[in-house]
């Protein structure tokens, strides 16, 4: 038979249960406190102006007017913004994609469900109407993508395996360069210029150099995955799918920094919403990752040894060290493909710095007072 327990075996016991259950109260606590603390830091969703998949994100102008310019894909409706007001117009057709050169706003659209037959057009304002550009070299090609250099407009085609980089030259596209040196999957994924020379990012060919009418060559020190390219801080700078940053120099591309897969939308951030690179400038990059809030953007100051890291954690930033919470609970969760932060000369930024837009597969998303919601 059992012995029958003294009193101080009965203490012990008790003593030993009430310990247990102050944990387990501690802990719960603190589950407690987490869990009111993300609520805390939840805002109330909204739902977006451009829900789906919107295109990349370009600034043009209207009336000598600078106004950002968004559109969902396969819709006809462009949307576009100025000192915090929408307004929208209609495209001639469902809209593949957007991009600007020379201050025009140009559209790459298609009929029906067919997006191999894609053509080109560019909006004129004066008139209202949108301007067809002839296909010209670009014939039997499927016109895939559009990006804006410079003062010139460029669209990446295919032909069965042939890939190919077209310009608009007065109205008509014309063949960038003297060769076709693009294999599989190379699909034109941006354009940068520098000091009269263009710069592709070219998918699984890599990053690619030349003048409009000489010869396309690799880059030497890139690699493939190129997924976006941009001029800024006086150099060229491209990134990659598999989240390296690299930087021309010399001629040649070396690796800079490094992060989750970047998308390849990038954007200049100034606090004071100047337009180009200044003293304080950051760059932001749209991220794509495998985990479920390591996603949204990343900030690089673009010194020399600078790291890229998401926003609030250092200064300067694109939103305060207080909101990073809630950017973590909100805008981390989703990849964003292009991203663009309000210059000047579309609104006066407030105290908070400028509004920023990012486009992500759950539609079209802002920054505005240091709070990341569906615009």
């Amino acid at each position: 038979m059992m012995k029958k327990l003294n009193r101080r075996g009965i203490t012990y016991i008790v003593l030993f249960i009430a310990a247990i259950f102050a944990a387990g109260m501690l802990l719960s606590t603190c589950d407690q406190a987490a869990l009111f603390a993300n609520i805390s830091w939840e805002v109330a969703p909204k739902v977006s102006r451009i829900p789906g998949f919107p295109t990349n994100i370009v600034i043009a102008k209207m009336g000598g007017d600078d106004y950002i310019f968004a559109a969902g894909k396969r819709t006809n409706i462009i949307h576009y913004y100025r000192n915090g007001s929408w307004d929208s117009m209609t495209a001639p057709g469902n809209i593949l994609a957007l991009a600007s050169a020379n201050d025009d706003l140009y559209v790459l659209t298609y009929s029906g469900n067919d997006a191999t037959n894609a053509t080109l057009h560019k909006y004129d304002y004066t008139t209202d109407q949108w301007e067809s550009i002839g296909i010209g070299a670009a014939s039997g090609f499927s016109l895939q993508s559009i990006y804006g250099a410079g003062t010139t407009l460029f669209a990446g085609g295919k032909k069965d395996n042939t890939y190919n980089i077209f310009y608009d030259d007065s109205g008509s596209l014309k063949a960038a360069g003297t060769n076709s040196p693009f294999g599989g999957s190379a699909e034109l994924n941006g354009v940068a210029f520098d000091v009269g020379t263009y710069y592709y990012a070219a998918g699984n060919a890599g990053f690619f150099s030349g003048t409009l009418d000489g010869t396309i060559a690799v880059v030497d020190g890139s690699s493939g995955n190129a997924t976006g390219i941009i001029y800024a801080n006086g150099t060229i700078y491209g990134t990659t799918w598999n989240g390296a940053l690299l930087k021309l120099n010399g001629g040649n591309f070396e690796s800079f920094a490094s992060a989750p897969g970047l998308t390849g939308g990038m954007s200049i951030w100034n606090s004071d919403g100047a337009p180009g690179w200044t003293a304080g400038s950051l760059l932001l990059l749209g991220v794509q990752s495998g985990s479920r809030f390591d996603k949204g953007y990343r900030e690089i100051t673009l010194d020399a040894g600078s790291n890229m890291i998401p926003p609030g954690r250092a200064s300067p930033s694109s939103i305060s060290e207080n909101s990073k919470n809630q950017y973590d609970n909100s805008i981390a969760k989703s990849s964003i493909y292009s991203i663009i932060a309000v210059p000047n000369t579309v609104e006066t930024p407030g105290s908070n710095g400028p509004v920023i837009f990012a486009a992500t597969v759950n539609g079209l998303f802002s920054c505005r007072n240091n709070v990341w919601n569906a615009e």
